[in-house]
């Protein structure tokens, strides 16, 4: 009789440790992506700590790189990056990245206060009375895709649809963690979080490298996304988790293609006035990566 409140307190720390741990690293990993975020804004002025010189009217010394940047004009609105010179090439790039970093950031935090604040009482909410509000912001979302679509090169109004967007797009992969964490699988979100991470990372070093022409992976890929999506819409048939892991681990791949393919249309095919194109574009690859990963490392769970 003894050992029952002992066990039942054992299992209470347990879970109030495993908290404790997921808020630690969610905070850890906000603040590094965070200090990232602000390299890439420094680097986008071009005070970046690789790129670092001092400024031209310091008397004696000559910047022949400042002088010959005055001599460039801003590239045209439709002129593609590889026609560009390597400074607007490399500021095209750093700002594509520096907006993905802030989706990327700003879906962080709304899924870890959706994760941690709301829980299991989230969960049950918005999958009973406040349903509405997951299928609303689900179907709004996607308006919202399309609206970008046809106002990427208007500024404002493309930065707007850009932040409704991905407060959206985090809300709905926002409730997908929590459900996780309320089933207590909290890790795996993490676990995906970082392989997502260092794969993105590393596939992007890659193709930004590379000297391969990565056009050709577009057919391939058409087809791919279309037997994913067909099979997806089947996926609920299948009664063991082979099949489940098999969809989750195709997933994976596919997009973990896109993003190549991605990374390599934004260095060479965009054109200058396409940045946040280019960002959308590598967020929904790194959502998906992630949600498929998130699938496959909980054996094929949906």
């Amino acid at each position: 009789m003894a050992a029952e409140p002992v066990s039942s307190r054992a299992l209470q720390e347990g879970v109030h440790s495993d908290g404790a741990a997921i808020t630690q690293i969610l905070l850890i990993t906000s603040v590094c992506y965070g200090l990232f975020f602000i390299g890439l804004a420094m680097m986008w002025t071009g005070f970046g700590f690789g790129s670092f010189r001092l400024p031209s009217f310091v008397p004696g010394v000559v910047d022949p790189e400042a002088n010959n940047a005055q001599m460039l004009s801003e590239p045209q609105g439709k002129t593609p990056v590889r026609d560009m010179s390597e400074m607007w090439k490399k500021a095209f790039i750093r700002k594509v990245y520096a907006i993905l970093g802030c989706q990327i950031f700003a879906t962080v935090v709304i899924a870890s206060v959706m994760m941690l604040a709301g829980g299991e009482g989230l969960v049950e909410y918005m999958s009973t009375d406040g349903s509405f509000l997951l299928m609303g912001a689900f179907i709004a979302s996607i308006v919202n895709i399309f609206a970008l679509g046809c106002y990427q090169t208007s500024h404002p109004t493309n930065i707007i649809l850009l932040s409704s967007f991905t407060v959206l797009e985090s809300v709905v992969v926002g409730f997908i963690c929590a459900v996780y964490y309320a089933s207590g699988m909290g890790v795996l979100v993490l676990e995906a979080f970082a392989i997502t991470s260092i794969i993105f990372i590393g596939l992007t070093a890659f193709t930004i490298q590379s000297k391969i022409d990565f056009d050709f992976l577009a057919p391939f890929l058409f087809v791919a996304i279309f037997v994913l999506l067909i099979w997806g819409m089947f996926a609920s048939l299948f009664a063991g988790s082979v099949g489940s892991q098999a969809y989750a681990l195709f997933g994976v791949i596919i997009f973990a293609l896109y993003v190549v393919y991605d990374t390599h249309l934004i260095v060479n095919r965009l054109d200058y006035d396409q940045a946040v194109v280019g960002a959308v574009s590598l967020y929904l690859d790194f959502i998906n990566l992630f949600l498929f990963l998130l699938q496959l490392l909980s054996g094929g769970r949906r």
